[in-house]
């Protein structure tokens, strides 16, 4: 759309500051017979108000006009990560960017160069820098809606060899000693496979951001000064010893507004009578942003860290497949970690977590979803996408082994979609998602052994919507999501047995969010929702409350401390 038309605009504002001029100019005039020989400074005369009030009338048109242009023009690109951190000046490096709300981008600024992406999709593409002088370079993404994304300092161009690296900073310089909180590790010449040692003990979540940012965790330690030594591959080597410390502060900093995040998962551990939430993209205690790998536990009043982290899956990810499994416990596959999609197997009961090893197994995915089928005793397992490729395969958990599932139909390869139990048929209910064509709201349910296109309407098209199966109606229960835009908080019903949609009122409702965390809390009857995020002018805000669903309203049950 056009953008609004600028001499109406200043035509108007002249109107507005002569309508708002005219009182404050019968004010200035008797103020001014008081105030002759007071001394008054230079320039308080009549044009100097009229400037004031001028320029505060603009300042309002010009909140609205953004406001105006926010709504017109779409919403903001984000990049989450890219790889390699470094190239030599000569150009030829292939750079393969990941974030969320990449829309047809046209051209990508790496420093004073500007290319074309040769690929890629709304949350990765890929991108060969050209010449550039030697230096640190930023990354701007624009996408075709005139909306920018910018990683500040990202990209190094070397001439020669890479750089040996360089630390000049931590973030936080002091933590809780033994609790395992990612800190930023700030300088140069960061390269993409880094290691980070805390005392020769090596960090298990190493995330290089770019060539001059390094974010990893702590190992459990003791009280003191910690030495930090950071080596890229070619073995080149950087350390510090008086910037960091473990301070004993018991567990009074765990604030629960420190850990707030989204596109993470929640799922019921039925062995242990609780719910189990991991992983995600926090807004964390640390400076910035990045995944992470905590576990926490909650049983309806309050939430749990998982103080034994040595055995919590590596790397730490977000967009993951994670359900409850046969025999209770939860599974866990894949998802977006530190460098690309994953294809490890994961199973979790009673505080243990241990990495599976079935004979074989979905490949690499992100942004997938599974539900605990407990009709038929499997997890299903559906789509995702890998780099650029969006999937539709299906695949089934036994317990203890993969197997694919040859269906006769199936829903179109998609991602960002939402799945969960059907505990009156059995099988699984999916809706909605990110497609080729476009968003979708279609409902497919999935039987045991083949797909069903059941309606398509309803909700309207979204991605990232929290579903999950509600006892107490005996309805699959829809929360939130985003369309292109707008974000929602709306809370819908779907019956299985007439496969129709009702959209539900009740009184009160969380906030408008996407990428929440839902699970079934089958020894409460209730629906537990928590986190997300929400758009907000140029930005994202991280949610950090708990809702329950009773079967007609939701009831916000926050407790002190959580993630």
């Amino acid at each position: 759309m056009p953008e609004p038309d600028k001499q109406n605009e200043r035509r108007t504002c002249l109107n507005e500051v002569a309508r708002k001029a005219i009182p404050a100019l019968l004010l200035f005039l008797f103020g001014a017979a008081v105030a002759v020989g007071s001394g008054c400074s230079e320039g308080s005369g009549l044009a100097d108000l009229v400037d004031r009030v001028g320029r505060r009338v603009f300042r309002k048109k010009e909140s609205r006009t953004h406001r105006r242009k926010e709504k017109l023009y779409g919403i903001q690109p984000y990049i989450y990560s890219f790889t390699p951190t470094a190239g030599p000046i000569t150009g030829g490096t292939v750079l393969e960017i990941h974030g969320l709300d990449f829309l047809n981008v046209p051209r990508v600024e790496i420093g004073f160069t500007s290319v074309v992406p040769i690929d890629g999709n709304t949350t990765c593409f890929r991108v060969v820098t050209e010449s550039h002088p030697a230096g640190i370079a930023d990354i701007v993404i624009y996408n075709a809606n005139n909306r920018t994304a910018i990683m500040r300092a990202a990209f190094l161009f070397y001439d020669g060899t890479p750089p040996a690296p360089i630390i000049t900073a931590v973030d936080p310089r002091q933590i809780p000693w033994g609790f395992g909180v990612r800190v930023s590790i700030n300088g140069l010449g960061f390269r993409e496979d880094a290691k980070v040692y805390f005392n020769d003990v090596e960090s298990n979540d190493v995330f290089v951001e770019s060539c001059t940012r390094v974010k990893a965790r702590t190992p459990f330690a003791g009280t003191g000064s910690v030495e930090i030594r950071l080596v890229n591959p070619d073995n080149g080597c950087a350390s510090v010893t008086t910037m960091f410390e473990y301070k004993d502060w018991s567990s009074q900093w765990m604030d629960g507004s420190v850990l707030a995040r989204r596109q993470y998962r929640y799922a019921e551990d039925t062995a242990a009578g609780l719910l189990v939430a991991f992983g995600g993209y926090e807004k964390g205690y640390s400076t910035g942003y990045g995944d992470v790998n905590m576990t926490w536990t909650f049983d309806g009043s309050q939430y749990m860290r998982d103080v034994d982290f040595s055995d919590e899956p590596s790397p730490s990810r977000f967009e993951f497949a994670f359900a409850s499994e046969p025999g209770g416990g939860v599974l866990l596959f894949g998802g977006f970690g530190d460098g690309g999609d994953l294809a490890d197997t994961w199973t979790y009961s009673t505080g243990v977590w241990q990495q599976e090893a079935p004979a074989g197994s979905p490949t690499p995915r992100a942004y997938c979803s599974a539900a605990f089928d407990s009709v038929n005793g499997k997890t299903i397992l559906f789509g995702g996408s890998h780099g650029f490729k969006f999937l539709s395969d299906t695949w089934s958990w036994d317990g203890s082994s993969w197997q694919r599932v040859a269906t006769g139909s199936a829903p179109s390869p998609r991602r960002r979609f939402a799945l969960a139990a059907d505990e009156v048929s059995g099988g699984v209910v999916l809706f909605g998602g990110e497609t080729a064509s476009g968003h979708s709201r279609e409902t497919w349910v999935f039987d045991g052994a083949d797909w069903t296109l059941a309606a398509n309407t309803g909700p309207s098209p979204r991605v990232g919507a929290a579903l999950a199966f509600d006892n107490n109606t005996g309805k699959v229960l829809l929360f939130g999501g985003a369309g292109y835009t707008a974000t929602f908080s709306d809370t819908w019903l779907y019956d299985t047995a007439t496969a129709t949609w009702a959209k539900a009122a009740p009184a009160i409702s969380p906030s408008a969010r996407l990428d929440a965390a839902i699970a079934a809390d089958h020894a409460r009857g209730r629906v537990v929702l928590h986190g997300g995020f929400r758009r907000e002018g140029y930005g994202v805000v991280f949610e950090n409350d708990t809702w329950e669903w009773d079967g007609s309203n939701w009831i916000n049950v926050t407790p002190q401390l959580g993630p």
